[in-house]
């Protein structure tokens, strides 16, 4: 896009729990979730079904409504003038308005495209959409028409609706580049549907779909959405992108089903809504350059041509979206682009999902920083779709004031309709398409609408992301429970490794749970539940933890009595389930924690351990043990072997007649194995390097006998004892004595 082009698109994005509408129309208040609702002296009504309109010469019933045509109100026909609603005429199934154009009649597709091509001729040969809307409306085969913005919505007899789009609706696309040749678009099938929290809630899906990739250029969102969903936690692997481009085809119509299968569905294209009080219809394109027979052959139904002034595209509707998902998208937030977002068929058609839309047209590069600043917040916090939008709001890329195209045929959010009397119209007051009779029996006011004068620049509009739906909670487009290493720190991964305490009464294991995208004051609210092989053992509030610092994120660090005596490296599972504040849940469940106490590399505490010697063998012999160097460790492997190490092990003994100071090096290897509290090692012992020496004057001095170091058997600590293993202390009993080990590491 050239600098201060305005192209207005609508960009959709969707998560299985999440879809994204970008959609326009447009609230004044720029700090609005929704826009303003269109005062209802400007909504109107829609157009006569056939037959109904008046199609003579006379200059009273000209479907010409320029300003030098007033009409006199004595020249109103007597009866009233019907003017049904757009719900009326688009709701499709009676003979004469079949719901595909599979089920139309060959004339009026070939009657549909026609008046099209002869709008792009008329709009490309300078007339205003207001007079391209008249020369629609006076057609014989037509059944009605709508005119919103820079939007045209009509239907032939025995057709389903088509549009024709203004400059004004989706961009200058005068310049765009050639749509890429048609070669075949990926199909998207995924079988069950599932929850941004809950079902599934190790594997997430993500579908990003640039329909228009070689029109927005630059500016278009759909590959950086795509990696930020690449990389973020439970996507990994599982997020397809599709593009058209300048040279290739990616994104047909079947990119439109199966969304329902998806955590989060994003789509970068445009689109169009018309509404009055009865409902909207809505258009999403899915592509250009499209053809009569392409529609014909489009098995699924649904899709219709949008024209333009270069050309035709594929576009679905509000009606395909109910058809496709008639369950709704219950855990999708949906993100388009231009005005879808004026009403809520979108967020009916998705069922509880979110919406995201803008209600006027929106700047694409505009469009792409709101995008993408949204999926950022979601990603990386793991907030809520309501917080999100604010976040998106305080940096100035929910809402922007823009000037109106000043070709519009009218202001935003008012609806021309062709009446039965073959002008168009707007209601007044709360009566829309003659649903109520007023009290002089002549039905509703009804009155010609005059063209209205076409300043130098349009008036000035707001334009407004809105975000809608979420049934009765809200949605996160990734889990926000997390279990932690309680030792190592980190996320907890398959196969790690927990220290449990043995203790007399029950086992313990330590944990550490986190929470992240808890807004300030909701952390009260928020409730884990741990479970372990299936068993709940204990449940905290978050606000029971302390905050990491993260922006709403909040750490539980506790030990968790376990209800079974376990065994050296049993496995289990682990499974943390959150009860969020908005309500849901979210899931962390880690398979398998191996629980050891045991196994690793054990470092005696050497002084307590001679001190308990001297204890057992009898006090007031005037014989004292101290530790001065080296150290003592044994080291219990996994698979039942033992290895007692003394390096450098050095005693010193004081008895009467002086110290004496014995040095040990050994390796003794065993095996060992435990039950309950009951270890058993079988050391048969080995050679040790023993070097004796005296202490003389503070100087340590060989003895006369042995020459220095001499290897001799020696016994470990062996034998069967009871034992503890608590906060990484080991302590055991053999015999009487107590040998307390500090772990070092684990075993090698």
């Amino acid at each position: 896009m050239t600098q201060g082009t305005r192209s207005a698109r609508f960009t959709c994005i969707a998560a299985a729990t999440i879809l994204l509408l970008s959609a326009c129309s447009g609230g004044d208040d720029a700090g609005s979730d929704e826009p303003d609702e269109p005062d209802a002296t400007e909504t109107t009504g829609a157009t006569s079904e056939p037959g109904e309109r008046d199609d003579s010469d006379d200059e009273s019933t000209s479907t010409t409504a320029a300003a030098d045509d007033q009409t006199d109100p004595a020249d109103e026909p007597d009866e009233p003038v019907e003017v049904p609603t757009v719900s009326e005429l688009t709701t499709c199934g009676a003979a004469d308005h079949p719901c595909t154009w599979a089920e139309a009649t060959t004339e009026a597709l070939e009657a549909t495209f026609a008046i099209g091509e002869a709008a792009q001729a008329s709009y490309g040969g300078g007339a205003d959409l207001f007079t391209v809307a008249d020369e629609i409306a006076g057609n014989d085969d037509i059944a009605g028409v709508l005119v919103s913005g820079d939007a045209i919505w009509f239907r032939v007899d025995g057709g389903i609706g088509a549009w024709f789009f203004g400059d004004g609706a989706l961009g200058t696309r005068s310049t765009r580049s050639a749509a890429p040749a048609r070669s075949g678009t990926a199909a998207v099938t995924r079988p069950i549907p599932r929850d941004v929290v809950g079902d599934d809630h190790e594997t997430k899906r993500a579908l990003v779909l640039s329909p228009y990739q070689f029109d927005f250029a630059e500016t278009d969102e759909g590959a950086a959405v795509a990696a930020l969903y690449e990389g973020a936690r439970g996507y990994e692997g599982n997020v397809e992108y599709y593009e058209n481009t300048a040279t290739e085809t990616g994104v047909g119509l079947s990119s439109f089903e199966g969304w329902d299968a998806y955590d989060v569905v994003h789509v970068s294209t445009h689109g169009q809504q018309i509404c009055d009080e009865s409902g909207c219809v809505t258009s999403l394109l899915v592509d250009s350059d499209v053809t009569m027979q392409v529609l014909v052959l489009d098995e699924n139904g649904g899709a219709t041509v949008g024209f333009n002034r270069n050309g035709a595209d594929r576009l679905v509707d509000n009606s395909f979206l109910a058809e496709q998902y008639p369950d709704g998208l219950p855990d999708t937030v949906v993100l388009s682009a231009c005005e879808t977002g004026r009403g809520e068929d979108l967020t009916n058609a998705f069922g509880d999902g979110v919406v995201f839309s803008w209600t006027e047209a929106v700047d694409s590069a505009f469009a792409q920083a709101s995008s993408l600043a949204l999926h950022s917040t979601l990603i990386e916090t793991g907030s809520t779709t309501e917080r999100a939008h604010s976040v998106v709001g305080d940096a100035d890329l929910v809402t922007y004031d823009d000037v109106a195209d000043p070709d519009t045929p009218d202001e935003p959010g008012e609806i021309l309709v062709l009446g039965s009397d073959g002008r168009f119209h707007y209601v007044t007051g709360a009566d829309v398409g003659g649903s109520e009779a007023t009290s002089d029996g002549n039905g509703p006011e009804i009155e010609a609408l005059d063209r209205p004068d076409t300043p130098e620049e349009g008036g000035e509009i707001t334009v407004t992301l809105v975000r809608r739906g979420g049934g009765s909670g809200d949605l996160r487009v990734r889990e926000v429970a997390w279990i932690d290493h309680p030792q190592d720190g980190g996320e907890m991964q398959p196969g790690a490794e927990v220290r449990v305490d043995i203790r007399d009464d029950a086992d313990y294991m330590p944990v550490a749970l986190r929470v992240e995208g808890l807004d300030p004051g909701t952390e009260a609210d928020t409730t884990l539940r741990l479970e372990v092989d299936g068993i709940e053992v204990d449940t905290w509030s978050a606000s029971e933890g302390n905050p990491t610092g993260k922006w709403g994120e909040w750490l539980i660090e506790d030990d968790v009595r376990l209800l079974n005596r376990i065994e050296e490296d049993d496995e289990v599972e682990m499974k943390l389930t959150i009860e969020l504040p908005e309500s849901g849940q979210s899931i962390d469940e880690i398979a398998p924690v191996k629980l050891t106490c045991l196994t690793g590399v054990w470092r005696l505490r050497s002084q307590a351990f001679l001190d308990e010697i001297i204890r057992v063998a009898g006090q007031g012999q005037g014989v004292q043990m101290t530790h001065r160097s080296g150290e003592y460790t044994v080291t219990l492997r996994p698979d039942g072997t033992y290895t007692g190490r003394r390096n450098q092990w050095q005693i010193g003994m004081t008895t009467p007649q002086g110290t004496l100071v014995t040095t040990i090096d050994s390796t003794d290897p065993g095996t060992w194995s435990s039950s309950g509290n009951q270890l058993t090692i079988s050391d048969p012992g080995s050679p040790a390097t023993v070097t004796i020496q005296l202490e003389v004057g503070g100087q340590l001095q060989n003895l006369p006998f042995g020459a220095g170091n001499q290897t001799v058997g020696s016994e470990a600590i062996a034998g069967t004892g009871t034992f503890t293993c608590e906060d990484q202390v080991l302590t055991t009993t053999y015999e009487g004595v107590t040998a307390t080990l500090d772990f070092v590491g684990p075993a090698e």
